[in-house]
């Protein structure tokens, strides 16, 4: 048996595009060919199905893990995965070009193991995550100024800034969606400071 290659990631899995209700799923992904033990948010709305090599696929408990409680789980289940890799065979499709994973029974064994570890990990090490609106409802007057006085760029790149000194490693959700009622609120002139 020999190990496998971890690809730590560079921060939290946290990804929410503009729009939708909730984060992206996050999973970590194991391909038993090369061996390569690695984590991800998926790109798609709603989730993907993936085409092409075999690579296994395990939902994150939560895509809010923050990026030490990836990287010690990731730890945790590397020799599980190096099982997973050892049982793990190629064959051919009734004869045909086309290939079929296959598990034999200790890597189909660890593979549960993986999936337990998964469920039981320990939620709690979670990234902050704060709207932009409900952050700076206190110093809303703040913002306006500032966004008078520098524009929508410098303003948002500030509010980012700002959060971040408070909270390292969170993340601002709605900047876009803040300055967007901000400028509706200048061009208005509904709001005098």
């Amino acid at each position: 048996m020999s190990g496998v290659t971890i690809r730590y990631p560079d921060s939290d899995l946290y990804h929410r595009y503009d729009g939708q209700t909730g984060p992206q799923r996050t999973f970590l992904a194991f391909d038993p060919e090369r061996r390569i033990l690695s984590v991800a948010w998926d790109p798609e709305i709603g989730g993907s199905v993936y085409h092409g090599r075999r690579i296994r696929r395990y939902p994150l408990p939560s895509p809010l893990l923050s990026h030490a409680a990836i990287l010690a789980l990731m730890d945790q289940v590397a020799p599980l995965a190096a099982r997973v890799a050892d049982g793990y065979k190629k064959e051919a499709l009734d004869g045909q070009a086309r290939t079929v994973g296959r598990l034999d029974d200790d890597a189909c064994e660890a593979e549960a193991s993986i999936e337990d570890a998964l469920r039981e990990c320990d939620t709690t090490e979670c990234v902050p995550v704060w709207d932009a609106a409900e952050w700076y409802a206190a110093s809303r007057s703040e913002v306006v100024a500032h966004y008078r006085a520098h524009g929508e760029q410098a303003t948002a790149a500030w509010l980012r800034e700002q959060y971040s000194a408070d909270n390292p490693g969170g993340h601002l959700e709605g900047v876009d969606a803040l300055l967007r009622s901000v400028a509706e609120e200048t061009a208005d002139g509904a709001m005098d400071l």
